[in-house]
């Protein structure tokens, strides 16, 4: 009878052990496509340049006009428009700009494009 007991308990014991030994300890980092969100983008001036890239219109505090390089996460839609030239901004769009991920433990560089949830995309 204890043998059978010990069995039993030995059959229900290792499964959880497989479900605890392969959970998931690592914590995915809180960056990229899926990561937190550095900058909300509303209804700003841009213009396709190809790849998935935008330059996207912002203001900064000082009221001065700059240009940012976003990459839309994801696959580039087909039908989006290139801009003839840089200048000319050809699209409104709206949407999340994320944090870039460290590589190897080091920051990038601040002039490297950000990955951009897009919520919103209109041709002018």
């Amino acid at each position: 009878m204890k043998k059978i007991l010990s069995i039993q308990n030995a059959l229900i014991a290792l499964p959880l052990l497989f479900v605890l030994a392969c959970s998931d300890d690592e914590k995915k980092p809180d960056c990229g496509c899926d990561g937190a969100t550095a900058l909300v983008v509303r209804n700003a001036n841009a213009a396709y340049v190809g790849n998935g890239y935008f330059s996207v219109e912002q203001t900064n505090q000082g009221n001065e006009k700059y240009r940012m390089v976003i990459q839309v996460c994801g696959e580039p839609d087909a039908s989006w428009a290139v801009s003839a030239d840089s200048v000319q901004l050809n699209y409104t769009i709206s949407g999340d700009l994320k944090k870039n991920c460290m590589m190897d433990g080091i920051q990038p560089i601040t002039a490297q494009p950000g990955p951009f949830r897009l919520k919103e995309l209109t041709r002018k």
